[in-house]
């Protein structure tokens, strides 16, 4: 992708909008406000970030701040009570509910999850018997990785979207790889509410965490973006140009995996209470003990594209409750990052440090967040910074850049001609896990619709019997290819997709 520079004159006016406490000497002797903002508006300009805002909490002090636009092209300024999707750093919250439903003694991590949710089927009836709030967390159920993420965006209640679970076919056995599930952290959700009591797992987490916490920014918002609402709008990257989305894409089929909608303001007090010990201001949230029970390793990972440096083969990275775990320079890390449709967020927790970083951008598919918390890591960590991190994550934005080239592109107003007439392939296709999906004809195009919220797109041929259904504007997928199989009369009788499995014809 081309690298372009994006309302430079409007950044220059909004990079600083600021508020701190008062630091202490030690982090004053480490960086000084000053510095972070310099550092951080250069990365924003570096990876065209249009707008963010940044959390570091050092023992008792914490500083906060925004900077950059809300929307490109904008003088709408980022500010301490602007909301960004935080996506998977939704994770962490999702764990810390588990952490006080054990608190308060009606949740068992390391029992099995059916004994809570009864109604439980999964595909292996071992798996369905065994696993636990403990696998879930920690991405070992056996889950196939970044599988069966379309059931957060159909439309589907939390209990249709456990119901259609037992057609998810699992992978590894229980407990022996990690494999990143969102639908896995959706059943830890899912069951820590119901422990607690609460009517739903967002009730739950506000009454458990945003309302004790003063989060009072923090929400589960999905739809339009308004002038009027204080939003961060969505960005991404599309034929080398920045675009701005009017909307926060819907998820809330597996709300516990992604859905909260938070500010920096929030996202500092959560923080705070991390650094706490599970303490905010002077009243327990959490125990100190399963707070530390978090960050124990739980099963090995090989790291990703998704990890950035200091991350990596050497280093080694695990999971914990939903933390991702890595040493850095003698210090136990634990850090959890998000990736939504148009937005990037990262958080870090060192308890033996009495630190913890958030960065959010309304950026998706960049890792400015990642440079920011190495830069803060390095200066409070690290006196003597013995490697170029910055270096290295930006070759990997490089990489990120390469992988993901031509995303978010358009379909093609032109294409090869199918096999058979168009009106062929319309109709009704169910899967078991994700419903029915129908292909219509509308003047000479096809388009494709699934689930209560008629999530879909185009459907453009690509020559013979296959064909790319496009996702909505903004989602951060790239088209899936489908191939129409023929019955013995040469009818399409079913679609098969390579990330969707089957849809036979109703």
């Amino acid at each position: 992708m081309k690298k372009v520079l994006v309302c430079l004159g409007v950044l220059s006016l909004f990079l600083c909008k600021t508020h701190l406490s008062v630091a202490s000497d030690t982090t004053r002797e480490l960086f000084s406000e000053a510095q972070l903002d310099t550092f951080v508006t250069r990365k924003m300009r570096e990876y065209q970030v249009p707008g963010a805002a940044v959390v570091v909490i050092k023992g008792d002090q914490r500083m906060v701040r925004s900077y950059g636009v809300r929307k490109s092209g904008t003088d709408e300024p980022v500010g301490l009570h602007t909301q960004f999707a935080i996506a998977s750093v939704s994770k962490a919250l999702t764990a810390d509910l588990a952490v006080i439903a054990a608190d308060h003694g009606v949740l068992d991590l390391t029992a099995p999850v059916i004994n809570y949710l009864p109604e439980l089927v999964l595909s292996d009836r071992r798996t369905t018997e065994q696993v636990t709030m403990r696998n879930l967390l920690s991405h070992s159920t056996g889950f196939p990785a970044f599988s069966g993420d379309l059931l957060g965006s159909l439309g589907y209640s939390h209990e249709e979207v456990l119901r259609r679970l037992r057609h998810f076919e699992l992978e590894t056995s229980l407990g022996t790889e990690a494999a990143y599930s969102n639908p896995g952290i959706f059943l830890a959700g899912l069951t820590a509410g119901r422990t607690l009591g609460a009517s739903s797992y967002q009730h739950a987490l506000t009454q458990y965490l945003f309302e004790p916490l003063d989060m009072n920014g923090a929400n589960f918002y999905s739809g339009p973006i308004t002038p009027e609402s204080n939003i961060a709008y969505p960005h991404l990257m599309v034929d080398g140009k920045l675009q701005a989305f009017e909307q926060i894409r819907y998820t809330e089929g597996l709300a516990p995996a992604s859905s909260v909608v938070l500010t920096i303001t929030d996202l500092a007090n959560w923080l705070e209470m991390h650094v706490g010990k599970g303490e905010f201001r002077g009243q327990r949230v959490i125990s100190e003990e399963g707070l530390a029970g978090q960050g124990e390793r739980v099963i090995l990972e090989h790291p990703g594209f998704s990890e950035a440096p200091p991350i990596s083969t050497i280093s080694g990275f695990a999971y914990g409750q939903v933390w991702g775990i890595f040493p850095f320079r003698g210090y136990k890390v634990l850090e959890k990052g998000g990736a939504r449709s148009g937005y990037r967020a990262v958080v870090i927790s060192v308890p033996e440090a009495d630190l913890a970083i958030g960065v959010l951008s309304n950026l998706g598919l960049t890792v400015f967040p990642e440079a920011v918390r190495a830069w803060v890591m390095e200066r409070v960590l690290d006196k003597d910074p013995r490697e170029n991190l910055q270096t290295s994550i930006f070759e990997l934005q490089g990489q990120i850049d390469q992988i993901f080239e031509g995303l978010n592109e358009p379909p093609p107003t032109s294409w090869p001609n199918p096999d058979l007439p168009l009106y062929y392939y319309t109709g009704l296709f169910k899967s078991p896990l994700y419903g029915t999906i129908r292909i219509r004809k509308t003047g000479d195009n096809l388009t494709w619709s699934l689930g209560p919220l008629g999530y879909g797109g185009p459907v453009i041929p690509l020559g013979g019997n296959d064909f790319a259904l496009y996702h909505p504007p903004g989602v951060l997928s790239f088209p899936e290819e489908a191939t129409f199989t023929l019955d013995a009369d040469g009818f399409p009788a079913a679609i098969e997709t390579a990330s969707f499995g089957s849809f036979v014809r109703k």
